[in-house]
C-alpha cells in the first residue's frame, strides 16, 4: 500500500497527498466516477490521461 501519491497530467500535479483521501478530494472538486464501483487507480489513470 502507498501512503502518499502524486498524480500528474501533462507534467502538472493534479493531486499530491494522502493516498486514502484522493477519491474524496477529487469528488470535492467535481471529478466523480460515473458509477459506484471503480478501481481508484484506473480512475486516476483515466483522469490524468
Amino acid at each position: 500500500m502507498f501512503d502518499k501519491v502524486v498524480v500528474l497530467s501533462d507534467g502538472y500535479p493534479i493531486y499530491s497527498g494522502n493516498a486514502g483521501r484522493v477519491m474524496d478530494y477529487l469528488g470535492s472538486v467535481g471529478f466523480v466516477p460515473g458509477f459506484n464501483f471503480v478501481n481508484p487507480a484506473d480512475f486516476l489513470l483515466d483522469l490524468a490521461n
